[in-house]
């Protein structure tokens, strides 16, 4: 895994591509040395990384425990602990996105979070595969309520512009948060692309497809909406143009 005649005191772990897969970077102390970053391609088994956003604990969730309980291998129901923590050594800490495996389990029944202030919140039936970021509850659950637009065959012609209206609602008694995030520059969300939303308000956006700049051909996108709402913590559309 190391370069030959290199020199390290620790390496450090995450998944810094979100495959579900731990990857893992060593910090050399020799300066003429590069750094290393193994990545690892992983393989099909189940997962879920969970990040940490405290409001009365500190920011980020260091010294909470985060449990999950997910049924193995179709054998009884098992829980795995993370404890956040910053403790790894003097030259570079591991993420502190608590990861877990979960074989072939495809939903984990049971996530419990238990910040440093003694507050503890669960939630269930949560899908695997994804990170999810909990924050800490101050008050009652938000709730989403949106149909994801269709976005998997857009014909625009060169040079044009196409564009569809997509609602936010948030159906619960707490305040929902919510990012609308593009990966392609001719992608566009507009300036609702990322807010709060109190109960029983909602949001209507704009989703913007600006072929201007793009020659002819097929092009391929990703919009990926963040909420608070754990049961709609991540969704993930599509997008390709011709």
């Amino acid at each position: 895994m190391l370069p030959e005649n290199s020199s390290t005191y620790q390496s450090v772990w995450g998944d810094y591509d979100l495959n579900g897969s731990m990857d893992v970077f060593t910090p050399n102390y020799n300066y003429s040395q590069a750094n290393t970053l193994h990545r690892n391609n992983g393989n099909a088994n189940h997962w879920a990384a969970i990040r940490l956003r405290g409001v009365e604990s500190n920011s980020f969730g260091l010294n909470a425990k985060v449990r999950v309980k997910a049924k193995l291998n179709g054998v009884n129901a098992r829980w795995q602990i993370r404890e956040i923590g910053a403790d790894v050594g003097g030259f570079g800490e591991n993420s502190i996105i608590a990861h877990f495996g979960l074989q072939d389990a495809e939903i984990i029944d049971s996530l419990q979070v238990r910040w440093p202030g003694g507050l503890v919140q669960t939630y269930t039936q949560i899908p695997a595969d994804q990170q999810l970021t909990v924050t800490e509850s101050s008050g009652p659950p938000p709730e989403l309520d949106w149909t994801a637009p269709n976005l998997g065959n857009v014909v625009v012609g060169i040079g044009q512009t196409w564009e569809t209206d997509c609602q936010i609602k948030n159906t619960g008694t707490g305040t929902l948060t919510y990012d609308l995030v593009s990966n392609q520059s001719w992608l566009l969300v507009d300036d609702h692309s990322s807010d709060d939303v109190a109960p029983g308000d909602s949001v209507l956006l704009t989703i913007q497809i600006d072929a201007e700049d793009l020659d002819q051909g097929n092009y391929y996108g990703q919009l990926t909406l963040n909420t608070n709402d754990l049961n709609e913590a991540t969704t993930q559309i599509p997008v390709t143009i011709s």
